[in-house]
């Protein structure tokens, strides 16, 4: 027979629901068991089922675009050019300078030494420019945590959770080994939960400070 193991089958049932491939992810489970027409596959391949035709009806949780914040940027140590300042002064106000003009800006920061006056110049510059895309950068990552609501497990795929651990563990009872089924069930859904409401928070605290 075929059938997923119980260890498997609580990490597919407790996974992120808005992370990418969620349904991808199940039909791979689903291909593995085959058509194997054991009870305790049948009542894998229906609780999975269903689990997949949830996810299908919700979003991938969607990725935030790249921020300039995120970019790599190193310059070797030089003073600035006559060109350089006058580009500097020729710069929009911080709320209008683009993604590009923020890379260029990091760049002059990099290459400006610590503590000269080319420092000190950039610095100025550059600090609320980076303040207003830490801000952006915060807001479309808490919203893209949020976007994508923590649904409950299908009670089938609960049922196929216990039957499984029964089948593991025939020294047991049935109904102490449901319940141990029960048991690692609620604490793997209870880690997935604590680990995305840090997340959320984390992303709350950057967006409230920036």
């Amino acid at each position: 027979m075929t059938t997923l193991s119980s260890e498997k089958l609580i990490a597919i049932a407790t996974r992120d629901p808005g992370a990418m491939g969620g349904v991808g992810f199940v039909e791979a489970a689903l291909r593995q068991l085959g058509r194997d027409s054991g009870q305790v596959a049948h009542q894998q391949r229906t609780g999975l089922t269903e689990l997949r035709d949830l996810l299908a009806a919700l979003p991938d949780r969607p990725k935030p675009a790249l921020s300039p914040l995120d970019r790599n940027v190193s310059a070797k140590p030089a003073p600035f050019t006559a060109s350089d300042v006058l580009w500097l002064q020729r710069l929009p106000a911080a709320d209008a300078v683009s993604d590009t003009e923020y890379v260029e800006l990091a760049k002059l920061e990099a290459q400006a030494g610590r503590g000269s006056g080319d420092a000190r110049l950039i610095g100025s510059i550059i600090a609320p420019v980076r303040a207003r895309l830490q801000a952006a950068k915060s807001a479309a990552e808490l919203a893209s945590l949020k976007a994508v609501p923590v649904t409950p497990v299908p009670a089938s795929l609960v049922q196929a959770v216990a039957d499984t651990v029964v089948a593991e563990l025939p020294a047991l009872a049935h109904a102490e080994a449901a319940g141990l089924a029960a048991v690692r069930l609620r604490a793997a859904l209870d880690a997935r939960d604590a680990a995305l409401a840090l997340r959320v928070a984390e992303a709350e605290t950057r967006a409230a400070a920036a």
